[in-house]
């Protein structure tokens, strides 16, 4: 009974608790970015020709791994590449990335993206190097730009090139002119380094069988910006296409040159 009282008598404390922890909660709740779950599942071609796939066309072209079970590791262990992530992070501009910056959520921009940034810089350096801007429009013409690392601050504009920081020349367009609403049009530019995208992107995408017995493939990622997943996916599997053509033409080509040197030593043999 004694306890009973003692804990009634903080009753006040408990209901501040309770409120305190609710209103955090509810906070994270509204700000949290969705995740969206984006898969697709490609089927590797059997050594009967059974399977007719988005991946087929590396039987078609003749590169054979021999046995279903091994054919569908080394498929996997391909996809899982750095070489072919560094392809897809470099032709979608994973390293360069735009982000609203007029409320709490920070949405990132993948489609439909309300600027073009274009860098004139040693690409080396621009793979290897990290900036955060944030953008705010003055007008239709102008706008400012700060460098959030070392506080810099100046006045730009649209479609002329500038410089900032150690960027010798950058360039930022207004794609929609005629929408902009000045009081709404503040952004954050980030320019990643590549290996650190790629690195993500083999954190993030599960490539893996679909089930034992099956000639099929998963390709998942669990990521905020739904159309970003898709596209990465999308691409991850034309680079790997891209990849196997043109190996096949390079074993093609060396191939001619192995039976032309081969006649030519015949033919100079025979005479």
């Amino acid at each position: 009974k004694e306890y009973i009282q003692f804990y009634l008598s903080k009753w006040k404390w408990f209901l501040l608790s309770f409120v305190l922890f609710f209103s955090i909660y509810a906070y994270y709740i509204k700000h949290k970015l969705p995740s969206y779950n984006v898969q697709a599942i490609v089927l590797v071609k059997d050594d009967d020709g059974g399977v007719i796939s988005e991946l087929s066309p590396f039987e078609d072209l003749g590169i054979g791994i021999g046995g279903k079970g091994k054919a569908i590791e080394n498929e996997i262990e391909i996809l899982k590449s750095r070489f072919l992530f560094t392809k897809v992070a470099k032709e979608l501009d994973l390293n360069i990335q735009i982000f609203d910056n007029n409320n709490y959520k920070k949405n990132e921009y993948f489609i439909n993206k309300p600027l073009d940034i274009e860098i004139k810089r040693d690409d080396s350096l621009l793979l290897n190097s990290e900036y955060e801007f944030e953008i705010n429009c003055i007008s239709v013409d102008k706008f400012e730009i700060k460098d959030v690392t070392t506080d810099e601050k100046q006045i730009a504009f649209f479609g002329k090139p500038f410089k900032i920081n150690n960027i010798n020349e950058i360039k930022i367009k207004f794609i929609d002119k005629i929408n902009l609403n000045i009081n709404e049009s503040k952004y954050i530019i980030k320019i990643v380094r590549i290996n650190e995208v790629v690195d993500n992107l083999k954190k993030s995408i599960k490539i893996e069988k679909v089930n034992k017995e099956s000639s099929a493939l998963s390709i998942s990622t669990k990521i905020e910006n739904i159309n970003k997943g898709i596209a990465i996916i999308n691409n991850l599997i034309k680079q790997h296409k891209l990849d196997a053509i043109e190996d096949k033409n390079m074993v093609a080509k060396n191939t001619i040159i192995f039976i032309n040197d081969r006649i030519k030593y015949i033919t100079n043999e025979l005479s």
